[in-house]
């Protein structure tokens, strides 16, 4: 493995360093619901909330489309959208005000759409024949830098320092990180041919792409309808665990990253692959349903366990082989195109779920999104199944 890591090329290697840094301080953005629960937010109120700000994101695309039709430099892009979230996690930790957390969202989420550079950078520096090992790499350092970051996380918050002033103390050690990412991008992060992303978007692609790009909407509609604030309000409200035994079922999730990253390793993409993965998930996803029907909280940490482990050992393989299929079918010529219409396809979808899903939760329940979420999983496969056919036509 470690003879595979040195055979990418240099620029590779550099942006997954990147990547493995800069994703610690997602588990302050992980985190954030129980800290919004402490601080007595509901869990709709959460839920508009992120459907706020993919809304702003819409409003993004629309201001900065002008640039991004022009062209823009993904290096410059990277570095606004991380400085962003270093100011996000400052007002988390000083100012955690209602109107200042929305505020604060706003600048990071206006400048969200820049991320559709993230895409083309990958496209530019990873090898497309060693795809698979790239986003090997890509998927598993990153995972094994959050394992020891979300279980470092989950003990000091309940051992050592919690309740407001203990997370406080991890959206500052994030900003920290971030500024250092900020820091990395400049140093080592290489210029690369400017980007552009046309809007409206143009169908003139190839048509094996369509159902390949409809299919990761679907999945990611799927993901959708159970985001993590769902599952962290089961886990922290219905089920009542302490912070480190979340920690620990989520540290697992990173665990999975690691262990479907090296499953994927030396196979190369194929329809077999693809729905033994997405069947999986659907699977998966069904099982914290079952939790309403136990009453001893260790069983229902353990099904947590199950689910976070499987569902995203699951989720690696699919997002290692999905993006290596889509990456293969997507011209040069409009890889910034494909990408920003997929990212408004997300935006899309994410501007609605939080609300419902939360919507589901609180008036349904807590657990009745996990069974709609497996079933619109399991909806992504005729779209592979149509793209796999047309390629041996």
């Amino acid at each position: 493995m470690f003879k595979s890591w040195h055979d990418l090329p240099r620029n590779a290697r550099i942006l997954i360093i990147y990547y493995t840094l800069s994703s610690i301080p997602i588990i302050a953005d992980i985190f954030l619901p129980i800290y919004l629960f402490i601080l007595g937010w509901k869990l709709v109120e959460i839920g508009i909330l992120i459907s706020y700000s993919f809304i702003v994101s819409i409003i993004g695309s629309v201001v900065f489309g002008r640039i991004l039709d022009l062209g823009f430099q993904p290096k410059w892009a990277m570095f606004f959208i991380d400085a962003s979230a270093t100011i996000l996690y400052l007002i988390y930790a000083f100012a955690p005000r209602v109107d200042y957390i929305y505020l604060g969202l706003s600048l990071y989420s206006f400048l969200d759409p820049l991320s559709v550079a993230y895409q083309t950078v990958e496209k530019a520096f990873y090898p497309e024949e060693q795809y698979e090992t790239s986003f090997s790499y890509h998927m598993s350092l990153p995972n094994a830098s959050q394992l020891f970051a979300m279980l470092l996380t989950g003990f000091a918050l309940t051992y050592v320092y919690g309740g407001v002033n203990g997370f406080r103390l991890l959206f500052i050690s994030c900003a920290l990180i971030m500024s250092i990412s900020c820091i990395y991008i400049l140093l080592m992060i290489p210029r690369t041919k400017k980007a552009r992303v046309n809007f409206p978007f143009s169908l003139s692609i190839t048509k094996s792409l369509i159902p390949v790009i409809f299919a990761e909407l679907i999945i990611y509609l799927g993901y959708s309808i159970s985001p993590e604030f769902i599952y962290l309000n089961f886990v922290y409200n219905v089920a009542q665990l302490n912070l480190f035994l979340i920690s620990i079922t989520l540290a697992l999730a990173n665990i999975a990253g690691i262990l479907g990253s090296y499953l994927t390793t030396g196979r190369n993409a194929n329809l077999r692959y693809l729905s033994i993965a997405i069947i999986f998930s659907a699977i998966s996803y069904s099982l914290p349903y079952f939790s309403k029907f136990i009453n001893n909280n260790f069983q229902v940490f353990l099904l947590s366990c199950l689910f976070t482990f499987s569902s995203y050992t699951a989720h690696t393989v699919w997002f290692i082989y999905h993006r290596t299929i889509l990456y293969k079918r997507v011209p040069q010529e409009y890889k910034g195109t494909v990408f920003g219409f997929i990212f408004s396809g997300r935006y899309f979808i994410y501007i609605i779920s939080p609300v419902l899903s939360a919507l589901i939760a609180s008036s349904i329940d807590p657990l009745a999104n996990f069974l709609i979420s497996s079933i619109i999983i399991l909806a992504s496969m005729p779209f592979y199944f149509y793209v796999f056919k047309s390629d041996n036509n």
